[in-house]
């Protein structure tokens, strides 16, 4: 587990930073810890995706889940609730701010509500290039 920690990822010629940051919910979230001295490119795993407006603009995407997308959706309005600081804005799918990114999965679970309504789990397949 990376709870403000990372590991250098050797990859053919390539390499990059996988990093994590503690639980922001439990813990201290420290990604300036998480992230020194550690070569770009930079990707930062996350259990909530509140931890988003705190992190610098070197990295260069950011995995979160936590939100189970709200699990119930309701027509026209989405999820009534989505728990998280930030409410509905970090919710689910790709978000970019300020030149940063970050993908919110909903997971294929659900809270201590074992119900999803007009939201799919998923498993999502991150494809990277050179």
């Amino acid at each position: 587990m990376l709870e403000n920690d990372n590991e250098i990822i050797h990859y053919k010629a390539s390499k990059f930073t996988l990093a994590g940051v503690a639980d922001k919910i439990t813990c201290v979230a420290d990604s300036g810890l998480a992230l020194k001295n550690t070569p770009e490119p930079r990707i930062l795993l996350t259990h909530t995706p509140d931890v988003f407006p705190d992190i610098s603009e070197s990295v260069d995407l950011v995995l979160a889940g936590h939100t189970h997308g709200g699990q119930v959706k309701l027509p026209f309005i989405g999820a009534p609730i989505v728990p998280l600081e930030h409410g509905r804005r970090y919710a689910e799918g790709l978000i970019e701010e300020n030149g940063r990114k970050m993908i919110v999965s909903k997971g294929l679970g659900t809270s201590r509500i074992s119900v999803r309504f007009n939201c799919k789990p998923e498993i999502l397949v991150i494809e990277f290039t050179e």
